[in-house]
């Protein structure tokens, strides 16, 4: 997923999932090895080449994608940010951005996936709450 698989009509839906593949929600989630996506929007641990599972790397596309609405540029300016989950973002466009929403994408950017948020726990972000 990337901000080309935004699209904005009458309603915001996400498209464009490529390499998506399907599995038994009743089995532990694969291990992949493989990445095909964009690497800007890629996670810490598809950036250092480990096996990554599919739900945490999308919700590291999530903060991203975030970053993208919100500032309008990438969080990380460089590589290694993004492996360390290093967020760079200038006062001047970070103070334009409110403190639960910040506080959203560093959840979402964890480099760490075994405590990165999960979907649930975006869905129950007070940044959200005030949006549904």
């Amino acid at each position: 997923m990337s901000s080309g698989s935004i699209f904005v009509g009458s309603q915001i839906k996400l498209i464009d999932f490529g390499s998506a593949t399907a599995v038994n929600p009743a089995e532990i989630r694969p291990y992949y090895k493989m990445f095909y996506g964009t690497a800007a929007y890629a996670s810490s641990e598809i950036l250092l080449k480990k096996d990554y599972q599919a739900a945490p790397a999308e919700i590291w596309t999530l903060g991203v994608l975030l970053s993208y609405l919100l500032a309008g540029i990438s969080p990380f300016p460089t590589v290694r940010d993004a492996v360390d989950g290093k967020i760079f973002l200038s006062e001047k466009v970070a103070g334009n951005i409110s403190e639960d929403a910040m506080d959203l994408m560093q959840k979402c950017l964890d480099p760490n996936p075994d405590t990165r948020a999960t979907i649930c726990q975006i869905k129950a972000h007070p940044w959200l709450q005030h949006r549904l």
